[in-house]
């Protein structure tokens, strides 16, 4: 394995956690909100937060299809 490839693995892999990171605790954070905040601006802050989910989806994403699949596909 040469290092140009593992690095664009080291890196995927990096970007995949980095995204869940960012769906994961984005999900909690409007699960908590909505369940414990008792003011109407609940609502706009967990939409923030669905943004945020699918943000963190699109960077997980473009770690696996664009990053990790051309280190296996290059020769």
């Amino acid at each position: 394995m040469n290092i140009k490839k593992t690095s664009l693995i080291i890196a995927s892999r990096i970007l995949q956690g980095l995204g869940m990171g960012v769906s994961v605790s984005s999900a909690a954070l409007a699960i908590g909100l909505l369940y414990f905040m008792n003011e109407s601006i609940k609502y706009i802050w967990a939409g923030c937060c669905i943004l945020g989910m699918v943000g963190g989806y699109y960077i997980y994403k473009f770690a696996v299809l664009k990053i990790y699949d051309d280190a296996y596909n290059r020769n």
